[in-house]
């Protein structure tokens, strides 16, 4: 059996050899996970594509992979990585109504909200690429894959992108509060130092 100095070594080398924003990250596991799924669809997409040619093998695999994606980073890596959550809903009448939640102490970590934002904001632009690389090829079925694709994670960046406008929003009107808050206060302060200032005296 090896000595406890040589697993200690062995795991200082597997740490090193990791890539940097995960070394970084506050949440590793999670910033994997953020990237696992959209990694799945995409090489799903290509590699049945060229090696088997099954489309609606393909079709699925992108759907059931891309379906988790959103759930994942709706309700899992985005509440961790950046503290922010969405969701929506379709009224009576038929408009949507969008709710925002975020964490009063939103994570710093500038890894975690690197992976999070340029996965959210890479993924719909990569499938626009292989929409236009579809077309161009004629292929119908790939369009319509790529599309599903699409609007799943044009979704979630629209959905996280009014989260973030929202949270700024929100966070600008409590640091204006707390500022004229405190501004109001001195102000009574000055008033109340310069009437025992020029009060007369008894």
């Amino acid at each position: 059996m090896g000595s406890s100095s040589d697993k200690a070594s062995d795991k200082r080398y597997l740490k090193d050899r990791l890539p940097k924003f995960i070394k970084e990250s506050s949440h590793p596991s999670i910033c994997i996970l953020q990237f696992i799924f959209k990694l799945i669809a995409f090489t799903s997409y290509l590699l049945l594509n060229i090696f088997i040619g099954n489309l609606i093998l393909v079709y699925i695999v992108v759907i059931i992979t891309q379906a988790i994606d959103f759930y994942v980073s709706k309700n899992i890596t985005g509440r961790i990585l950046v503290g922010l959550r969405w969701s929506s809903e379709i009224l009576d009448d038929g408009t949507e109504e969008w709710y925002f939640e975020s964490l009063e102490e939103k994570s710093q970590n500038k890894a975690d909200s690197r992976v999070f934002w340029i996965t959210t904001y890479g993924t719909p632009f990569i499938w626009v690429i292989f929409i236009i690389v579809s077309i161009l090829s004629f292929s119908i079925a790939n369009v319509t894959i790529c599309l599903f694709g699409f609007v799943l994670s044009s979704t979630n960046l629209m959905g996280y992108s009014k989260c973030e406008k929202d949270h700024k929003q929100k966070l600008g009107n409590f640091l204006f509060s707390q500022a004229k808050d405190k501004l109001s206060i001195q102000q009574m302060a000055q008033i109340g130092g310069m009437a025992a200032k020029y009060a007369p005296g008894e």
